[in-house]
């Protein structure tokens, strides 16, 4: 009996073993493609992450399977348990789903740290563009007689930035851009809109 329970947990590994290989192993050319420097990003690197991932999923939770079978018996033999069949059977399996736990809670952190990271990356961008827009709009005030349609046309482009951009942003400054755009909305000219614009960045520190 327990040399199968033994047999099944070598078969569950060498098959996990498999899956990773899958993901692991590519070839020459993949290699090279992966490696190599492009301009912007490379794309070969994250394809090949994505078709990777699925082999990796099924086959760390196969492993995790295989090993607790492994150690459920290690336990058997250790401790001899009274109904040992039974209580080898029950605690293989709550090993595995232990294990199969362990996995699904550091992917949800992994997640969850990435998607801070790529909100913190979007937020520090999103900022930096505010400056440089209120550069911009500082370098328009040094114009004599600015015309009103170059005005309108720098308004235009920062509210509609801000605009598109809001959605990228974690939605605990939703509140503050929306008071942002009334308030850049209703500028009427370049010298109300400066103000606006420079109260908010101080008001973050960041002028």
């Amino acid at each position: 009996m327990f040399e199968i329970i033994s047999l099944v947990a070598n078969v569950l590994n060498f098959i996990g073993a498999i899956f990773l290989s899958a993901g692991l192993i590519k070839s020459t050319d993949q290699i090279k493609d992966e490696s190599a420097t492009y301009y912007g990003a490379n794309p070969y690197t994250s394809n090949s992450s994505l078709k990777s991932q699925p082999y990796y999923k099924v086959g760390f939770r196969i492993f995790v399977t295989g090993f607790a079978i492994n150690i459920a018996l290690g336990l058997r033999s250790i401790f001899q348990f009274k109904d040992e069949r039974t209580t080898t059977i029950i605690l293989a399996f709550g090993l595995a789903i232990f294990g199969i736990y362990l996995i699904q809670v550091f992917e949800n952190y992994g997640m969850r740290a990435h998607k801070n990271y790529k909100l913190r990356l979007a937020t520090d961008s999103f900022f930096n563009q505010l400056r440089q827009f209120f550069t911009q709009t500082k370098t328009l005030m040094t114009k004599y007689d600015l015309p009103e349609n170059e005005f309108t046309a720098h308004k235009t482009q920062v509210v509609s930035y801000i605009q598109e951009t809001k959605s990228s942003l974690d939605e605990s400054y939703w509140s503050d851009i929306d008071t942002l755009l009334y308030n850049l909305n209703s500028s009427s000219d370049l010298s109300s809109f400066q103000v606006v614009f420079e109260d908010f960045l101080k008001s973050r520190n960041l002028v």
